[in-house]
């Protein structure tokens, strides 16, 4: 397909979108939500995270594209990863701190559709599991808090330590600890 009729296909579907046509919705949809999903489960997120952006980015390409502030440069689907991974970092650097989601198995595995992304993520939860079972208790104390949400200031005083400073630096160990842990046992699978 050439430069000219891809542009066309992209007009007439814009066109439809801009319409709130459903069918081209779910299109648009079926074409783009893999990819915002990797991106964001790739960077700390959830499934749930990956929804919301993608809602968001094809909320505001439903705006740009009803207001004609759209110019269609590039395909749908890559205008709203670009929307999406922009918001999604928006997001990341509004967190204050490191947010560790709880893994579960029906929300790492049971979302996606492809058996190979299926059994990876299966893999990788396993994986991590193991991991976190060769830490010490206090250092899976630390990870918990910090998936909790605390402060560094909060987990100085659970956790008893003499300043942030150290709880940072125990924090640091632990995760290069823990980042160790899966590699071996990853390396051992293969």
């Amino acid at each position: 397909m050439n430069d000219k009729s891809k542009n066309n296909e992209n007009e007439t579907l814009l066109s439809l979108f801009g319409d709130g046509d459903p069918l081209v919705m779910k299109q648009v949809y079926k074409d783009s939500f893999r990819q915002v999903a990797a991106m964001v489960l790739r960077n700390s997120g959830s499934m749930d995270d990956a929804k919301d952006i993608f809602q968001e980015a094809m909320v505001s390409l439903f705006q740009n594209v009803r207001d004609g502030k759209y110019q269609p440069s590039a395909s749908i689907s890559t205008y709203i990863y670009a929307i999406a991974r922009y918001r999604w970092i928006n997001q990341l650097k509004g967190k204050s701190r490191l947010a560790i989601s709880p893994l579960t198995d029906e929300e790492n595995v049971e979302e996606t559709d492809d058996l190979s992304e299926s059994l990876e993520q299966s893999r990788k939860v396993v994986v991590l599991t193991e991991a976190l079972k060769m830490l010490t208790e206090r250092e899976r104390k630390l990870i918990e808090l910090i998936g909790n949400g605390s402060s560094m200031k909060e987990i100085s005083k659970e956790m008893e330590f003499e300043s942030e400073g150290y709880a940072r630096l125990y924090r640091l160990r632990v995760f290069e600890k823990l980042k160790y842990r899966i590699f071996e046992i990853a390396k051992k699978d293969e």
